[in-house]
């Protein structure tokens, strides 16, 4: 998308956590995304969080539940290879079992883990979802990678994250402060009068002697408070994003924090920093810089939520 193509369209009235937390890092990465600005190759990470859902979908899928274990894999691990598959995926030395035959291995583990059976049941997988945020003229959206029952407890959705890292007490402890998670719950209470909560099915990609460790699951909740203020201050974001429009400055403000431009410990580099060190404003690179040598565009404008299943990352 062109420059001019992105500010004739106009303020959008829809906004999920990606593009909320995108523009709170740095509101230039925000532009160059909502330009549809993409990676050339995707990076391993990315595929390998989606075609992980992908699997769990398959294996929790109540139609599979009484077939023989190795089918049920074997179906399971075909929907996740159809995920893999559709990119053209770029593997990294720094990340060695962020490969195909790393989720394989993973999912062996997840099965031997979890055995055939759960105290709950899948409903629907892939669930997007797009609701108006009341007394506003916005939108907030996204999509759950499944929704399950729990009786006696009731309907909650289902949260696949994988992590390069081990799971320690310290890296659970953050999905009490995770928005996303705050606003899939918001979500769900659109739908179902008292939802049970998020249940948090966390696996490590990194192998352990003890491969039970590589797995963790807790429900998360949200009081009718936090909820209200997560909606209050999404519609805060939403809105300054939206004066972009007025302004056109978008500006870098990821430079004040280095880690957001390069990386650090747990994070990638931005994948728009080589622009930023280019003497001229984003606009102004239109004809004298050639994106296709490091980039791709996304052929579709950005909304997971009219799709089945989730883009974002699923790291």
């Amino acid at each position: 998308m062109k420059d001019h193509e992105l500010r004739e369209g106009g303020a959008p009235n829809t906004f999920d956590n990606t593009m909320i937390t995108s523009y709170l890092k740095c509101p230039r990465a925000e532009y160059w995304f909502l330009r549809g600005l993409d990676f050339k190759r995707t990076p391993s990470y990315f595929t390998y969080g989606r075609a992980l859902g992908a699997t769990l979908n398959s294996w929790h899928l109540p139609e599979n539940r009484d077939k023989p274990r190795e089918v049920r894999k074997t179906l399971a691990l075909l929907e996740g290879r159809k995920v893999w598959d559709k990119d053209e995926v770029e593997i990294f030395e720094s990340r060695p079992n962020d490969t195909w035959e790393g989720l394989t291995s993973l999912f062996e583990y997840y099965v031997e883990a979890y055995g055939d059976s759960e105290p709950w049941q899948q409903i629907k997988p892939e669930v997007g979802f797009r609701f108006p945020i009341p007394h506003t003229s916005l939108y907030y959206a996204g999509a759950l990678d499944s929704y399950v029952e729990w009786k006696p407890y009731g309907v909650m959705a289902r949260e696949d994250k994988s992590t390069g890292a081990y799971i320690t007490p310290g890296y659970m402890a953050q999905w009490g402060h995770v928005s996303q998670i705050t606003g899939y719950i918001w979500a769900l209470r659109q739908l179902v009068e008292k939802p049970f909560g998020i249940l948090m099915n966390v696996s490590s990609k990194r192998p352990r002697k003890e491969s039970l460790l590589r797995f963790s699951r807790e429900l998360q909740t949200r009081s009718e408070w936090r909820i209200t203020e997560f909606i209050r201050e999404t519609v805060l974001v939403a809105n300054t994003i939206r004066r972009e429009w007025d302004n056109w400055e978008w500006p870098k403000l990821g430079e004040r924090n280095p880690y957001s431009c390069v990386g650090g410990p747990g994070l990638s580099p931005c994948l728009y920093k080589s622009l930023c060190l280019q003497e001229m404003l984003p606009w102004e690179l239109e004809e004298k810089y050639n994106f296709d040598e490091q980039f791709s565009w996304r052929k579709e404008k950005w909304a997971p939520w009219d799709r089945a299943g989730n883009d974002e990352e699923k790291e």
